[in-house]
């Protein structure tokens, strides 16, 4: 009779009043989980209450009315989590999605251990117009490369060149794709670019656009299989390939590749309980929010 006088009694002390030893083990006799719940109303103690005023607007808040508050906070934190796990990590169907998203960038691959692409030669058509300095103009550029396949079974190539560096006040760009016939050891390709009103430095000459020029392929049809340059994919995908494990890798793969309204299973239950502990006890919430800020 006399512990559990003595446990209510403890349990309708305001939090600002500090408990004796007695009158913990008390309560934690039946409720275990109240030395945890006492050592964080000990720091609330400790940063809030030096503050008299957030005393005089917290500490008449019971050690009871705390505890259901955590009890409860506690239950919807569980709930939260099963529902995220029954929505997301245990849903086949969006397991599926993520894989297949994750399944496309696979796909690239060193795209260069089928195909070799050398420059051989480039010719820049170079004018100044007016008398300001830096009016120059690249008017024509003939690029040429040449296509080798590596491997007999290739039969197409989808490949892009870029030019563009800050000694161009513009990039130059093209895009094309050359079905590859087959006994060809050699397949020469000849891109002849037209462009006008590209304005340059002076000093963008003919050996500065070499050093600057590069072909990339997009990606190649090795017998029924299309493989994608690995080099194309994004870094939000590569960090993901990586370090799958790391939680804000994940996250951003999946908002980026999947469902843009995915959240992390911590975000995914402070938003579910915090809305529902507000309305629970507005009282507790605030102190906690205070106590989480400070």
């Amino acid at each position: 009779m006399f512990v559990i006088q003595s446990c209510t009694s403890a349990f309708r002390k305001h939090i600002s009043e500090p408990l004796s030893i007695k009158e913990i083990r008390s309560i934690s006799k039946n409720n275990p989980s109240f030395v945890d719940m006492y050592e964080n109303i000990e720091d609330i103690r400790e940063e809030l209450f030096d503050d008299l005023e957030n005393e005089i607007k917290y500490g008449d808040i019971t050690y009871k009315r705390f505890f259901k508050y955590e009890k409860k906070r506690h239950k919807l934190i569980k709930n939260a989590l099963e529902e995220y796990q029954s929505k997301y990590d245990d849903n086949k169907s969006f397991q599926e999605k993520v894989d297949s998203a994750l399944q496309y960038w696979l796909d690239y691959s060193d795209v260069y251990k089928y195909v070799r692409i050398k420059l051989i030669s480039l010719y820049p058509r170079i004018e100044k117009r007016g008398f300001y300095p830096y009016n120059y103009y690249l008017d024509e550029l003939d690029y040429t490369f040449s296509i080798e396949p590596l491997d007999s079974n290739l039969s197409f190539v989808s490949y892009y060149c870029r030019i563009s560096d800050d000694d161009l006040y513009d990039y130059i760009s093209c895009e094309d794709s050359i079905p590859m016939e087959k006994k060809y050891a050699l397949y020469s390709h000849e891109k002849k670019f037209s462009y006008y009103s590209k304005k340059v430095k002076e000093d963008l000459n003919t050996s500065r656009l070499e050093n600057l020029s590069k072909v990339n392929v997009s990606y190649i049809i090795v017998g029924d299989k299309v493989i994608k340059e690995r080099a194309g994919i994004p870094s939000h995908v590569m960090d993901y390939i990586n370090h799958s494990d790391w939680g804000f890798n994940r996250l951003d793969f999946i908002q980026k590749e999947v469902d843009q309204n995915y959240v992390s299973p911590a975000d995914y239950i402070d938003a579910n309980v915090n809305k529902n502990m507000e309305k629970y006890d507005k009282k507790v919430y605030d102190l906690f929010e205070m106590y989480w800020d400070y």
